[in-house]
């Protein structure tokens, strides 16, 4: 009996033999196993200082070259679980359990990276699955006999939040404590400020983090935010400030819109009053500065000042210290929160006027105009308006004082437009239309003037257009504008229509 063991057990192990012989079984040049280490201890919680780390692993490690890598960090904005700090240390051993040798400070959360890994003479190591987790650092909070709420840093309070860092919400916790297992911060967004009905209400275990926390948002509404810290006991629920921060869509503000004083307003200064409106919504929420400056390209300001839009339209500003019959130019800067470039809206100029009297800018010696050329319906005062224009129709307006010159633009039927000059004869108006930012000359027979006549200079007229001698004279339907051309002449006969021919 026992001879016959022998020779089952010798057989046996033969056919073992046998079936090794045709495999390979090196286990130093297989895989990895798939299973990652996990760490045991420390779970959820650990005193600060040095901290020594334990974990499972259903392996042994077969091969000399094989080693445990264990990695620790602080969970930050910067450095989350799928970002390690940089400055992070790895650790390697065989055991199952190392003391990790960075002291961890007090009240703050910490993230774990645990892998099995075999090192290659060939080229990189080798690594397993990886297994990461979180824990918190003591003391625990219901130990301190005074606690403060969370400190929000960001959204900060009145803050534009570009869409690319929309989801990140930071906060930090002066306690340096730990709220227990079943402690949160509680992360609410609502729409107003006592948060009767919050729009997220997200718990979260970090210390002073909680990131991608999106919802459907309306752009450029204003949304409150705060955290409220509960221990595991829940007898501690402390509540943070509350921010109010914006939306914002990059590249979608636009230049505002300015309303007062108008292009080339002559005003008391008393009645000096910046205003101006939002193209967007997104506007708003902007800070703005109005810029005045003598020099039309801003090279220096005579006056400078920050404005929200929630008094852009009150007299309450401080009033700007500008001095009487001197043009100004004004705009508004927008700054947008983007690190864009500033956006500039139009320039417009404005004259105070002397209380005294007239200003000493413009007072050439006034030519009594023909009544069939001018219709006054105001008389001068020490305060007069800017002298202005209505077309009685529409009219041509030219690059200078005759209809020689070309027609540049349009000044259409009962529109009005400031005067800027006159010829000497003062028929014709030299206006400004700021409807396409251009200068050019207007019949008087053909507008109704408003203003004082003094307050218009008499300006040099541009030099008379030399006619085409090759012009087609049939063209012209009238003896003023023939008779204009020296090729042409203007024909008058019994037996037909008035024409224009050449000589």
């Amino acid at each position: 009996m026992k001879l016959r063991g022998i020779l089952w057990f010798s057989a046996a192990l033969l056919f073992i033999l046998i079936l090794l012989s045709g495999c390979n079984w090196d286990l130093c040049t297989v895989n990895i196993p798939y299973d990652p280490p996990s760490v045991t201890d420390p779970n959820n919680y650990a005193e600060p200082g040095l901290v020594t780390f334990h974990w499972y692993y259903k392996y042994p490690l077969w091969c000399d070259t094989d080693y445990f890598a264990l990695t620790v960090w602080k969970n930050t904005i910067e450095n989350d679980a799928n970002n390690p700090n940089p400055d992070a240390i790895t650790v390697s051993t065989r055991e199952k359990s190392i003391e990790y040798p960075t002291p961890l400070e007090p009240g703050k959360l910490y993230v774990w990276d645990l892998y099995h890994a075999r090192k290659s003479i060939t080229g990189p190591d080798i690594q397993g699955r990886h297994d990461t987790g979180y824990f918190h650092t003591g003391p625990y909070c219901n130990s301190l006999a005074e606690l403060n709420p969370v400190n929000l840093v960001y959204p900060e309070d009145e803050q534009v939040v570009t869409y690319d860092i929309q989801g990140d919400y930071l906060w930090q916790d002066p306690n340096h404590c730990y709220l227990g297992y079943g402690g949160v911060y509680r992360l609410q967004i609502g729409w107003d400020p006592d948060f009767a009905d919050p729009i997220i209400d997200a718990p979260s275990t970090a210390h002073d983090i909680e990131e991608n926390i999106n919802f459907n948002h309306e752009d450029c509404e204003a949304y409150y935010w705060r955290v409220t810290s509960e221990n595991e006991d829940e007898d501690i629920n402390l509540v943070s400030a509350t921010n109010r921060f914006y939306f914002y869509p990059q590249n979608s503000i636009l230049p505002v819109n300015l309303l007062s004083p108008v292009d080339h307003a002559f005003i008391p200064a008393e009645e000096l009053n910046f205003d101006w409106e939002e193209p967007t919504t997104c506007n708003r929420i902007f800070m703005y500065e109005i810029q005045v400056s003598e020099q039309e390209d801003f090279s220096s300001y005579a006056y400078q000042m920050n404005s929200r839009i929630l008094d852009s339209t009150t007299g309450n500003r401080p009033r700007p210290d500008l001095e009487v019959c001197t043009q100004y130019y004004w705009r508004i800067m927008t700054d947008p929160p983007d690190g864009s470039e500033n956006i500039y809206s139009e320039t417009r100029r404005f004259v105070l006027s002397d209380p005294q009297g007239p200003c000493p800018i413009v007072i050439p010696q006034f030519t009594p105009l023909p009544n069939d050329y001018l219709i006054v319906t105001s008389t001068p005062t020490a305060n007069p308006l800017m002298p202005s224009v209505t077309a009685l129709e529409n009219l041509n307006c030219r690059a200078g004082p005759g209809s020689v010159y070309d027609i540049d633009d349009t000044l259409m039927g009962g529109k009005s437009a400031p005067v800027e000059g006159r010829n000497d004869l003062s028929t014709w108006w030299y206006i400004f239309l700021e409807n396409h930012k251009r200068h050019c000359w207007v019949w008087g027979a053909k507008t109704e003037f408003i203003g004082d006549v003094n307050q218009v200079p008499i300006l040099d007229t541009p030099p008379t257009p030399i006619p085409d001698v090759t012009v087609d004279c049939s063209s012209f339907k009238d003896e003023k504008t023939c008779e204009l051309y020296p090729a042409c002449k203007w024909v008058t006969a019994d037996t037909r229509v008035p024409y224009c021919t050449a000589k």
